[in-house]
């Protein structure tokens, strides 16, 4: 699954990033790797962006981002 499909107040770990090389570069850099754990916690009027906590952060990613980033229940 991927975390665009990440249900609200639902967690998820990530297991893989996809995407060009300097696109996993930039989620690496904002805490999205692998094992990581990371829940949803708010989602735009129009449903686009998405606001994410993950090590303690929030973060905000577009669906087009967030499709690059598979999940697994956590």
């Amino acid at each position: 699954m991927t975390l665009d499909h990440l249900k609200p107040g639902k967690r998820g770990k990530i297991t893989q990033i996809q995407g060009e090389e300097i696109m996993q570069a930039r989620l690496s850099s904002i805490g999205m790797i692998p094992g990581a754990t990371i829940t949803i916690d708010h989602t735009a009027l129009l449903g686009d962006p998405r606001t994410y906590t993950i090590q303690g952060a929030q973060v905000s990613l577009r669906n087009s981002e967030a499709e690059l980033i598979e999940i697994a229940a956590a």
